[in-house]
């Protein structure tokens, strides 16, 4: 729909100042003309200006805020094309605040998901100081700093970490050049920085590899065209006159024309040049490529033109003013058209406001690449509309900044092997302490499994401990069951011939019973090989507890009683032929059970 405004309505521009605004505001107000006087007598004649019925802007979202205190006052409605903070989202406090920018949370999510589709873990951010910058950067795992008058000086030199940082000032850029930090950076730039030119101009090695994201836009067709024709008004020159070229105009319509072509051209009007500064012709060729507030600017203006249009068609009938509109439509009436409004803009896609007057957030990212030998430019690598959608083959980073990885790491620490806790140093980075081999990692802490339980190769649950023994069939069981074998058999060989000739006097010599005794030990040695590899039980592991020690200690005091009884009949024989006491047979067995 072809939309036109009625006389008597106009588009102006004028400053992005609050106290501006407020001048205009109040000189609509009805004026009290008893307070002038006018020589002679004659009656003062007063001329109101034209009422405000909305405000376009501003860029500069503190700003925004600034004026729309003033605009609720008036009950004005407001279109920004720029100001995304989204504390403008408050209709709280500011009830006649809308834009055809999406709000920062949407900015934020679009950002982090890029961040995380990175695998990056260590952020830190920069931020202006005031309720805008500093809002939103105390999130958990973030470091986060303020950017102070000379923090450019102060922060870079001494920061070591490989960080990437969230930021838009080139005054950072030139900081990052001045202390020879380029390439410790990647820089990861919201939407005040999107696709500029200015923010890395001169220094643009320092930005190389810079992902940006800016809210989705379409250059407008003749904008570039349009904005090459135009050069500025030197002094003494009438706007009436032609332009220094065929096809050229002067513009006099901009007041700030000339500001921003000194600063593209890097120049100056001035007779006295500044150091470092060159005189400007007026005749420099723009090279400029349209950025991307243009069309959100073109957006703003045709929403409050669709808004007003629908508004005088309705109350009308037709676009001729009547007095339902007259002096202006109320400010109420006039947000009420706004946010009822939507269109397919000049972009290609529909402009319309949700209810809190903030426009759907769609963006595209950028990463600002070298395209050629000496040639750098802002290449689109995806977009975010709800979700993110990265075309990863796009990106471009130097050997530097990749280092040995298909793409730069931010990591301040990485992540702990199995079987290891994570001991906080702050809330982003920390050490990996070891867990005992029995215990288990639950919530970062060491937890020891119950007894007859270990813990998983994972070291994330603990199970059950099935008992494993030697069975019979197995080489080291079948070793020593043959040497135990092979002793049992001599043992009972022994005893046999003990049995035989027990009253034979070399086998009473020897102390036949303490020898009973001995073989005695000896086989329930052997015998315990047995005890040891079967499968465990009750019975076998008692057996197994008392049987090894009692089987040593029978051998051992058969042996020391043997010894002590022959010891004593000896020396008692040097110096008396009297039999020493307790050396019968049954004291002998006493003594060696009383050992036992």
């Amino acid at each position: 729909m072809a939309v036109r405004l009625p006389p008597g309505f106009s588009v102006e521009p004028t400053l992005e100042d609050s106290s501006r605004v407020f001048l205009i505001l109040s000189s609509s107000l009805p004026q009290d003309v008893s307070d002038f006087k006018c020589e002679g007598g004659k009656k003062p004649i007063y001329n109101p200006p034209k009422p405000v019925i909305g405000v376009i802007g501003a860029a500069s979202s503190s700003v925004s805020v600034m004026i729309a205190n003033i605009l609720r006052l008036f009950k004005i409605p407001q279109i920004s094309y720029a100001s995304t903070s989204t504390e403008l989202s408050d209709k709280a406090r500011f009830e006649y605040f809308s834009r055809v920018v999406p709000p920062d949370n949407f900015q934020a999510m679009a950002m982090v998901e890029m961040v995380r589709a990175l695998g990056w873990k260590y952020v830190s951010t920069l931020a202006d100081e005031g309720d805008y910058g500093e809002k939103d950067t105390g999130s958990k795992c973030i470091a986060g700093f303020r950017v102070k008058q000379r923090m450019q000086q102060r922060f870079l030199p001494s920061c070591q970490i490989k960080s990437r940082v969230n930021i838009y000032d080139r005054r950072l850029l030139a900081a990052a050049v001045k202390a020879e930090k380029v390439g410790q950076f990647l820089w990861v730039g919201s939407d005040s920085w999107g696709a500029k030119i200015h923010p890395v101009r001169d220094q643009e090695e320092a930005a190389l590899g810079a992902i940006t994201i800016l809210p989705r836009r379409s250059s407008l067709s003749g904008f570039d065209a349009y904005l090459r024709s135009l050069r500025p008004k030197r002094r003494g020159t009438p706007c009436l006159a032609p332009g220094p070229g065929p096809g050229l105009q002067r513009n006099c319509r901009n007041v700030w024309f000339k500001e921003f072509w000194t600063q593209h051209f890097n120049c100056t009007f001035r007779e006295r040049l500044p150091p470092g500064r060159k005189a400007c012709t007026g005749n420099e060729t723009i090279t400029h490529e349209q950025e991307g507030l243009v069309p959100f600017v073109v957006d703003a203006v045709y929403a409050m033109a669709h808004a007003l249009h629908t508004l005088i068609q309705d109350k009308c009938g037709n676009l001729t003013l009547c007095d339902a509109v007259l002096p202006s439509p109320s400010g109420q009436e006039m947000l009420q058209y706004i946010r009822n409004v939507s269109f397919i803009g000049q972009q290609g896609r529909e402009v319309k406001f949700n209810t809190d007057g903030d426009a759907p957030g769609s963006y595209f990212i950028y990463q600002y690449q070298m395209v050629s030998e000496k040639s750098y430019d802002y290449v689109r690598i995806g977009s975010w509309t709800e979700s993110l959608q990265l075309n990863v083959d796009k990106l471009k980073w130097t050997r530097g900044q990749r280092e040995n990885h298909t793409h730069p790491l931010s990591i301040c620490s990485t992540a702990c092997p199995a079987g290891h806790i994570r001991n906080f140093q702050d809330s982003c980075c920390w050490s990996c302490v070891p867990c005992p081999e029995d215990s288990i990692i639950h919530n970062d802490t060491c937890q020891p499994c119950a007894l007859g339980w270990a813990p998983t190769p994972d070291k994330v649950s603990c199970y059950k401990l099935s008992p494993e023994h030697i069975t019979w069939d197995s080489a080291w069981a079948i070793v020593p069951l043959v040497f135990s074998a092979l002793g049992l058999l001599c043992t009972l060989l022994t005893t046999i011939t003990f049995i035989r000739f027990n009253t034979t006097p070399v086998i009473m010599a020897s102390g036949r019973e303490l020898c009973y005794v001995l073989l005695f030990g000896i086989a329930l040695c052997y015998l315990m090989t047995f005890i040891i590899l079967a499968p465990p039980s009750t019975p076998t592991c008692a057996l197994l507890r008392v049987g090894l020690g009692l089987g040593l200690c029978i051998c051992y005091s058969a042996i020391f009683t043997k010894t002590n009884r022959i010891s004593r009949i000896f020396n008692r024989g040097i110096k008396s032929i009297k039999r020493p006491s307790y050396t019968s047979p049954r004291s002998q067995i006493v003594i060696c059970l009383v050992y036992i």
